[in-house]
């Protein structure tokens, strides 16, 4: 294994120090955070940087917050019985899933990816989160829901889309 580095960016230090915790090494290659590798998947220019941080925070703390909860309650880790369940909590946060598929179905109408027309790190977060969401959670989004089913098929057809 190795950790792409930069000694002052927060991802690779939270990194380090659990892997400090765990007394694990792996090798570091530093990286120039300055220069975006071909295709960026965080855009080239402050806009395009902009938009894509944008629906990435949308996407983490309005979905995936929300798909989150809906797995902590629900039958698969109900099952391990490693919490106190809130039944309550399930039924709002699979309401207000289903209500983002609707929200990324009326963006995604008049946009080819999530942040605009180029593949990003928006449309990877929210590809990894509604395929967690249908598999393992049972959110799977509406068939009615036209331009997120297109959408899907297209970055599900990319040869990333099955990365291990």
């Amino acid at each position: 294994m190795k950790l792409f580095d930069h000694p002052t960016a927060p991802n690779p230090r939270r990194v380090h120090v659990y892997l400090a915790e765990k007394g694990l090494k792996i090798e570091r290659i530093s990286v120039d955070m300055q220069k975006h590798p071909s295709p960026s998947m965080f855009g080239n220019t402050a806009a395009d940087i902009g938009r894509i941080d944008m629906h990435l925070r949308r996407i983490e703390l309005l979905l995936m917050r929300n798909v989150g909860t809906s797995w902590v309650n629900g039958p698969i880790v109900g099952k391990m019985g490693i919490v106190v369940q809130i039944p309550e909590a399930k039924i709002q946060s699979d309401a207000f899933v289903h209500g983002y598929y609707k929200r990324m179905d009326k963006e995604l109408a008049g946009s080819h990816m999530i942040a605009g027309g180029e593949y990003s790190i928006a449309d990877i977060t929210a590809m990894v989160t509604i395929d967690f969401a249908e598999q393992l959670v049972n959110l799977k989004p509406d068939e009615s829901l036209s331009h997120l089913a297109r959408w899907r098929a297209e970055v599900a057809a990319r040869p990333s889309a099955t990365a291990p």
